[in-house]
């Protein structure tokens, strides 16, 4: 066994970017049973500041620790797990993070209140601190509501209070038109000067959220109340 280490420890020397050599390693100490050699090697590569595939090594960090519950004293205590992803939610905010949390959550733990937590606090993390990731926040949403339709969730499944609430906050498609500026992609005419390309315009589909056309409608009325308000004074 401790030359399988040295060998290990001699990889992790020389390949430190590559993620499958920490988590080999880690794992490597997990099927002996060395559980906390196994989490230090994992510590030790999630604070690689270069890696080559870093996601890799979290999930299969926090997959490790999901199979380690009920394995060492008994008890279904998923705090470890739910730990690292709150850790890793400090440093990425990724959208696949977010529903791996809430479904972990959901299928793992089994605690829907958790779960749907994880839900709002991502929808309001788009909505709030990312508004121009609006297709991140539709999927987020989208996935809210799958989770509210089952049947295990909601007894009324797509009919229940929680999945029509959040149907509600689901986006629009409307398409609009743009205008390109295309100036930058000029082209040289015959007389060697420059000829501006015309500016034109497309299309595309924007998503439209009910929730902000509602806050837009309430910040006009409070505007318009303190202009009323201003005008008899």
């Amino acid at each position: 066994m401790e030359r399988c280490r040295k060998i290990y420890e001699r990889q992790i020397q020389v390949f430190s970017f590559i993620s499958d050599v920490w988590t080999n390693y880690a794992l490597f100490e997990s099927r002996l049973g060395e559980l906390q050699r196994s989490r230090y090697i994992f510590e030790i590569a999630i604070a690689q500041q270069e890696l080559d595939m870093p996601e890799n090594v979290w999930k299969a960090f926090i997959d490790f620790e999901i199979s380690q519950v009920g394995q060492e004293d008994g008890q279904l205590d998923y705090s470890k797990a739910r730990a690292l992803y709150k850790r890793l939610l400090l440093i990425t905010k990724h959208i696949n993070v977010w529903i791996s949390h809430a479904r972990f959550e959901e299928e793992n733990v089994g605690d829907f209140s958790l779960a749907r937590q994880v839900y709002e606090d991502a929808q309001a993390h788009f909505r709030d601190n990312e508004p121009e990731q609006k297709e991140e926040r539709a999927q987020i949403l989208e996935a809210w509501h799958q989770f509210e339709c089952k049947k295990f969730v909601n007894e009324q499944g797509l009919d229940s209070e929680r999945a029509q609430k959040v149907f509600a906050k689901l986006p629009k498609k409307v398409k609009r038109r743009r205008k390109v500026d295309s100036a930058h992609q000029n082209e040289v005419g015959e007389d060697g000067e420059d000829d501006e390309a015309p500016e034109g315009w497309e299309e595309y589909i924007d998503l439209i959220f009910p929730e902000d056309q509602a806050e837009s409608r309430n910040m006009k009325i409070l505007e318009m109340a303190h202009k009323w308000k201003q005008d008899e004074e």
